[in-house]
């Protein structure tokens, strides 16, 4: 670890007006955090529900960046783990906020 901090930080997305069964809309989300914050992709994996919902898992030479949808709730969660760098989604929000056709977002964040 860089600084000796790991960052833990959880976006939750409601009223989402995007298609949350789009895995490219998904992919456009998290290569947005991950190329924000220069962080290092190791690997990818999605997994898809049935009948509907899609997880994404990245695993980042950082930590971890996943995305889990409930597109019956019209939901997206977010959460982003990283060693060393802190992340500060503030800068990036409104253009998240915008791709997934929604206002409502709760962001939580803890160091530990």
């Amino acid at each position: 670890m860089e600084n000796g901090s790991v960052f833990l930080v959880g976006l939750s997305f409601t009223d989402v007006g995007g298609d949350l069964c789009d895995k490219k809309l998904l992919q456009q989300v998290a290569e947005r955090i991950v190329e924000h914050f220069r962080l290092d992709v190791v690997d990818v994996h999605w997994h898809y529900y049935s009948p509907i919902g899609i997880t994404g898992v990245y695993v980042l030479q950082q930590s971890s960046l996943t995305l889990h949808t409930w597109p019956e709730f019209r939901k997206l969660v977010v959460d982003i783990t990283t060693c060393g760098a802190e992340v500060d989604l503030e800068v990036i929000l409104p253009e998240l906020k915008a791709a997934l056709a929604t206002e409502t977002v709760r962001l939580s964040a803890e160091m530990l």
